[in-house]
């Protein structure tokens, strides 16, 4: 998956689409997916119809945002570990 900018991301497939801010959330209810803060995945013609994603592609996507979410972890592990070492008050 490539973020092309900072609203957009094309996948493996060449399917493109338009995530606020490049967010891209989860629905712990249903696993659907979202973007940005204001609905649902839409492809770049900005159809605001929900797409069906292919299973590869949803995939794709899952495994982009768990090594956004290690990225995550793995700074604040840092920071706690510089705040344990008295490096940051």
């Amino acid at each position: 998956m490539e973020r092309i900018n900072e609203d957009y991301y094309r996948l493996r497939s060449g399917f493109k689409f338009k995530s606020n801010r490049g967010i891209i959330g989860l629905s712990p209810d249903d696993m659907t997916l979202y973007q940005g803060f204001d609905g649902i995945i839409y492809d770049i013609t900005y159809s605001l119809s929900h797409i069906e994603l292919r299973p590869e592609d949803a995939l794709e996507i899952g495994e982009y945002m768990k090594n956004q979410w290690q990225k995550f972890i793995d700074e604040q592990l840092y920071r706690l570990n510089e705040c344990k070492d008295g490096k940051r008050d």
